[in-house]
This record gives structure tokens, sequence and C-alpha cells, in this order.
């Protein structure tokens, strides 16, 4: 923690240097926490987007981490987060809807309710349900479902990489929800199926959360504008 913190006063020396000095090329870097699902699929753009801009900021990004984001925007560790949820329950936090991510439950081709029209959410009692550990609070909210309709899976496995995920679920491990971004190559090949299920609200908003006394600097301003625009599509 403490190396966080002197990475990130350093950051600000440099950021603060190139501002008061009036350089053309700002300096430092932005610290970001978001899911790997939106990770993957918008951050690659909003780079690519914001570097041809300012070639010498750099990113520090890691994945969300739902417990202590508050204390890291607090603090200053994370300049700014994404997460996949509805609202953030938090006076010092202040949050921007980008848009809304469609989930889905997701089985191999062969599972035995592919094709059909729609399940029942008691159908998922005796499953086993892999759910990626650090891709936000969509997971709690997904458990939190089973647990008021006393649905008890036969197993639930958290993996880190959403790709092991994937790869659980290709070979018959388990399903999993997951944002439909995620999992649209492996459905469009034919790898894996959505199982429909109308008793459960499937979707997700994008949130960009930042703490409500945060200055924000030009470039960082820049950079959550440069995601405003490829969210948004």
């Amino acid at each position: 923690m403490l190396m966080q913190y002197s990475r990130r006063m350093l950051d600000l020396e440099a950021e603060t240097r190139a501002n008061v000095s009036g350089w053309e090329e700002p300096h430092g870097s932005i610290s970001i926490r978001i899911p790997q699902s939106i990770g993957t699929h918008y951050l690659p753009s909003a780079l690519s987007r914001f570097r041809k801009r300012f070639p010498m900021v750099g990113f520090d990004v890691s994945t969300c981490a739902y417990d202590i984001l508050q204390q890291e925007l607090r603090t200053g560790i994370t300049d700014v987060a994404f997460l996949l949820t509805e609202s953030i329950g938090s006076a010092e936090l202040k949050a921007e809807l980008l848009g809304v991510a469609p989930l889905v439950l997701v089985a191999p081709p062969d599972h035995v309710a592919a094709g059909i029209p729609a399940i029942a959410i008691h159908d998922l009692e005796g499953e086993a349900l892999i759910l990626p550990k650090h891709d936000c609070s969509y997971k709690m909210g997904f458990e939190q479902i089973l647990t008021e309709q006393k649905v008890a899976p036969a197993a639930m496995i958290e993996l880190n990489s959403l790709e092991s995920i994937k790869e659980c679920v290709l070979k018959g491990v388990g399903i999993s929800m997951l944002p439909r971004i995620a999992v649209e190559k492996e459905l469009v090949a034919g790898k894996l199926v959505v199982l429909p299920c109308i008793e459960l609200d499937l979707e997700a908003g994008i949130l960009m959360i930042w703490h409500k006394n945060k200055w924000i600097s030009p470039t960082l301003e820049a950079f959550m504008e440069t995601m405003r625009d490829v969210v948004k599509g």
C-alpha cells in the first residue's frame, strides 16, 4: 500500500509540474479500476484514442475490487473506477451511468436446457455455477436472488479470469452468468448458448465512479470523456 501511495504521489508531482509549467505534453499516470469484461471490450479503444492525444501519460489498470473501492477513491490510489452495477450507496462517491450491459446465462451447446425457449430460476437447482470473483457487484445480486428464491446450486466456483470461466463452461464444468459482450464471439461461433430466464433481470449498468472531492485534472477529464464516447458508441 505504501508503494501505491508513493507511485501516486510521484504521478501527481509530474502532473502538477506539467500543468504549472505549461508543458505541451501532459505527464503522469492515471490509476483506474475496471471489471475484466468492460476492460476487455472498451478499454483498448479508449486507450488507443486517448494516447494519440496524450502519448506521455501512463496507466495503472487493475481489476474491480468492490469491497475496497471507496477507500481507494478516497485516498487517491485510484483516480476513477468503473463498475457493473445499478447504483453506488455512498455519499462520498459520484457516479455516472455510461450505458447498460446485458447479462446472459451461458452453457455449452450440449447442455440439457439448450434450445428451451425459457427456463425457470428453479431450474438452476443442482447446477454448478461458475462466476467471476472480481467482476463486480452483479455477481452479488445474482447470488442474492438465488438465496431469496431458495435455489441451491450443486457448487459455486469462483475464478479470477473470464477466459478461464468461459473455458470451464465450454468443457461442461458448469454454467455462468456473464455480460453478453464478454461472450459474444463464443455465442456467434456456436461454442456457447444462452439459457433465457424470464425471472432474472439480466442487465447491469456501466457506472463511471470517482470521489466527490477528487480534483479532476484536464488529463483525467480527457480520459473520462474518452470512455464516455467509447461506451456510448
